[in-house]
């Protein structure tokens, strides 16, 4: 609108031009301040609301709330932000990707990946993978999922993936179930890749034989009083967590569901090594269980009726919630870029 009159062309317009057949394919605005800019192919001015009609004075109010139809060719809307059109973000003003997840049904977003983007320097710099490896398996707990640009002054959502249902209605898919068999190992590092700081997951999983008992440890006494019958249960502080020892037999697999058997011991050395690196590890089992734990004492092999398949056994202490975002960025499972 231009000063609440159409510019040009339909009856009420502030400008009538003389040639009404000329095709316009360049259009400029400047030393202006201009709330809103629409250009249709159409000699009425129609600016439809969500309904496909004409916006009244009340519902053209509503901020944002515009909507295109066939004979729109462009309809920006400023609202005080130069980008204009339909754009919520500005790539050059972007300054890092982020990946957050929310339990189904919770409020607060947590930020699991994040990484720093230089549109100048990065060959693709949205292009975004990754592996979460931090949900149990087997439970009712539902994860929401969400991608973001950040710049200095806010996050925009990016995107969710969108599909079609049986019926035909347009939906998100955004709430993910994980479930999986067998016993998973995960282990972490930093690596370096150019100026950027990565995290490189290590993935073990226990298919045959897998064991283990947690128990859950508190620190407590008894102290016996020569004058009294029964003993004093000494409760000493806050300390509750849980221990066990995990044994099982580790093959190489390949196809995911095809095991080899071929050298097992280059195999055992490998996971000796990762199991005695000091580095937490996430113990994820089948039926929703999941510790955050390290390994202590020694690791332990045993004949399990043949010379090539023995098994490992150690013994863990859960050293940290792994539901709990700071104790999995603690332990290196979630790097902040920023």
């Amino acid at each position: 609108m231009f000063f609440n009159f159409s510019f040009a062309s339909d009856s009420t317009a502030h400008s009538i031009p003389v040639g009404y057949n000329s095709i316009i394919t360049f259009a400029k605005i400047s030393d202006v301040i201009v709330d809103e800019f629409y250009i249709a192919n159409d000699s009425d001015l129609i600016l439809p609301d969500e309904n496909g009609e004409q916006y009244t004075e009340e519902t053209y109010a509503i901020p944002n709330d515009t909507y295109w139809d066939n004979n729109t060719l462009l309809h920006a809307n400023f609202n005080g932000n130069p980008n204009a059109g339909n754009l919520r973000f500005n790539k050059n003003d972007i300054q890092a990707i982020k990946l957050k997840k929310r339990i189904y049904g919770d409020l607060e977003w947590q930020t699991i990946f994040s990484r720093n983007v230089d549109i100048y320097k990065d060959d693709n710099p949205f292009n975004l993978s990754y592996m979460d490896y931090l949900e149990p398996g087997d439970t009712d707990i539902e994860y929401t999922y969400s991608v973001v640009m950040n710049n200095l002054d806010h996050d925009s959502v990016l995107a969710r993936e969108e599909y079609i249902d049986e019926d035909g209605n347009k939906k998100f898919r955004s709430r993910i179930h994980s479930e999986f068999n067998n016993y998973f190992i995960i282990g972490t590092d930093i690596v370096t890749e150019g100026n950027e700081d990565k995290i490189h997951n290590t993935v073990y999983q226990a298919i045959a034989n897998p064991s283990t008992i947690p128990k859950y440890n508190r620190a407590s006494g008894t102290i016996v009083s020569p004058g009294s019958k029964y003993p004093f249960i000494i409760n000493n502080g806050i300390s509750r967590y849980y221990s066990g020892t995990f044994s099982a037999i580790f093959f190489y697999i390949e196809d995911c569901c095809t095991l080899n058997d071929r050298q097992l011991y280059k195999l055992r050395n490998q996971i000796d090594k990762f199991l005695t690196n000091g580095k937490a590890k996430l113990l994820k089992k089948f039926d929703g269980d999941m510790w955050l734990i390290n390994v202590v004492g020694d690791i332990n092999r045993n004949d399990e009726g043949n010379w090539n398949h023995m098994s490992q056994s150690f013994d863990w202490v859960e050293t940290g919630d792994p539901f709990n975002f700071d104790d999995l960025r603690n332990n290196n499972f979630i790097l902040l870029g920023r």
